[in-house]
């Protein structure tokens, strides 16, 4: 019996069906979450105000995973987080909103936007972007953050009165939370945050 090779099997003419062995590589799932660490850590940021939260610890995150969702916006990554924030979203909200780009930040591959729009998806709460990209501040940090400008909101908001649901994915000195929660709160809205991890001490 003749084997077939490529060439036949290209030109029609094998008589036998070919099935090329491709080697398996095992792809290593990195968790973002240690195994022994799943339970969350409840935090009240009073620091940024008094109903903030948040959810995780960086000693108990794998931080390095985390650093490089910010920059990749793996989707599973961002289901992963987006999840964790279910159990705490107890309240009525009349939309959810997050805290503004940094200066070096794309707007439109903004990770954070990612997932607000996860959660919104996970909640049918509407999700709103509230402010302007910062222009002042290019990246995230606790020196960073203490010396920024207060956030602009954007010209299309005009959300007066309303329950507003702050998140954002990591909490340093709570300066940016506590800027945008005042920004809120002065057009008459209540406002409750939740922030996934804190890097703070």
């Amino acid at each position: 019996m003749i084997s077939p090779n490529l060439l036949s099997i290209a030109t029609d003419t094998a008589h036998l069906p070919l099935i090329i062995p491709w080697p398996r590589q095992r792809i290593k799932r990195e968790r973002l979450i240690p195994e022994g660490k799943e339970k969350v850590t409840l935090r009240h940021q009073k620091r940024a105000f008094v109903g903030c939260f948040s959810l995780r610890l960086k000693k108990n995150i794998n931080w390095e995973l985390f650093k490089k969702w910010k920059e990749t916006r793996s989707p599973s990554i961002t289901h992963q987080i987006a999840r964790d924030f279910l159990p705490f979203i107890r309240n009525h909200y009349d939309y959810l909103t997050t805290a503004p780009p940094s200066g070096r930040r794309n707007p439109s591959c903004y990770c954070v936007y990612d997932l607000a729009s996860a959660i919104s998806r996970l909640t049918t709460i509407p999700f709103v972007p509230a402010f302007a990209q910062k222009t002042d501040k290019l990246h995230h940090g606790r020196f960073a953050s203490l010396a920024q400008s207060k956030p602009e909101l954007l010209k299309s908001w005009n959300i007066q009165r309303s329950s507003i649901l702050f998140i954002d994915d990591c909490i340093t000195s709570g300066t940016t939370a506590r800027l945008c929660y005042q920004a809120l709160v002065s057009l008459g809205n209540h406002v409750d945050g939740l922030i996934w991890v804190s890097a703070g001490t």
